[in-house]
């Protein structure tokens, strides 16, 4: 028994002389430096290059689809066919930055699904977009801004879609390359903005099961070749 009571004193007092001395070595060489965990911060220098300074829509190889919807009940999408569209940059002395776009929608051309002609007369006319009397919508691009995410742009323009024009802004996916570029993106719009109030709760409180969301979502996927 006494040699087991001085074994664990030994112990202890072997323990104390360990702490003691990390205790000094502590001291003398200051706190234990921690990693390092600075951030990485882009910059515009480290953005996406652009090859070109104008890149032209191929409307062919390119897709605007909308999907619309009652609050309870129907959803429908389609597409509707982009006319025209480009994008145009310019030189600084440091680097390259956006100048101009424009991009017009043949709304005659708005399809269904399931091609339902009974909505799509009506989606046609005066209730919604009177392609008669507004045969187009522009989207005049006012800036292109890297996000500092990768390819990921922020856009922002003037959307006119019968006689109203009105600010819209959405993030894009463009990858330029040197045969052109691809760009996506997926936003929605309030159609009262622009005064399409058809079966709106906007204008109509108590409308019920008949109102129609007043979001439009749009999904773009486009296809652009380099210079005019």
């Amino acid at each position: 028994m006494r040699k087991l009571i001085g074994f664990i004193a030994t112990l202890i007092i072997l323990a104390i002389g360990i702490w003691i001395v990390l205790a000094i070595l502590s001291a003398s060489q200051g706190p234990i430096p921690m990693a390092d965990t600075a951030e990485t911060t882009l910059t515009t220098q480290d953005a996406p290059q652009i090859p070109h300074l104008t890149y032209t829509l191929i409307p062919a190889d390119s897709t605007l689809t909308w999907m619309a919807r009652r609050l309870v009940g129907a959803q429908h999408t389609g597409t509707v066919d982009i006319q025209s569209g480009a994008l145009t940059f310019t030189d600084t002395d440091t680097s390259r930055i956006f100048e101009s776009g424009v991009f017009i929608v043949n709304m005659n051309t708005i399809a269904e699904s399931n091609d339902n002609q009974i909505f799509l007369k009506h989606i046609r006319g005066k209730d919604f977009f009177d392609v008669e009397t507004y045969p187009t919508a522009i989207l005049d691009v006012q800036s292109v801004t890297w996000t500092g995410r990768q390819n990921v742009y922020n856009i922002a323009g003037a959307l006119t879609i019968l006689d109203t024009t009105a600010n819209v802004t959405f993030p894009a996916t463009i990858l330029f390359t040197d045969d052109g570029a691809t760009a996506t993106a997926a936003f929605d719009i309030d159609r009262a903005v622009w005064g399409i109030v058809y079966d709106s709760v906007s204008v109509i409180s108590d409308i019920g099961d008949r109102a129609i969301d007043d979001r439009i979502g749009f999904l773009l996927e486009l296809t652009f070749v380099n210079g005019v």
